[in-house]
């Protein structure tokens, strides 16, 4: 069996009063342990898509995936820490191929 190479960790926020819920999600190597941060999910397997639609491993053993759910203050808290600031933010819309070869790499160049 192959070793797993990414974990994908997405973070939801309990539904509020209107029934709604948030997500981010990390996406770590387990190679180098270079890590994305993606805000705004559009729920909670956007970030596993993403792998899929970027290199194909969707389902794949090398891809380790883990969804948690948190009460919408500590979700808040835990997301300040990873989206200090507006705008250097990563969007799942922007992220390429390029962005998650780059975590495997530990060069710089």
């Amino acid at each position: 069996m192959p070793a797993i190479r990414f974990i994908v960790s997405t973070h939801s926020s309990a539904r509020d009063r209107n029934g709604n819920c948030y997500h981010f999600a990390t996406i770590t190597s387990t190679e180098t342990g270079n890590r994305l941060a993606i805000d705004d999910m559009g729920g909670p397997d956007n970030a596993m898509s993403l792998i899929d639609k970027h290199l194909n491993l969707w389902g794949y053993p090398a891809v380790y995936s883990v969804n948690r759910t948190l009460p919408g203050r500590q979700w808040q808290a835990l997301r300040g820490t990873l989206f200090p600031k507006k705008g250097e933010t990563l969007y799942e819309h922007n992220l390429t191929r390029e962005m998650l070869w780059k975590l495997e790499r530990t060069d710089e160049a």
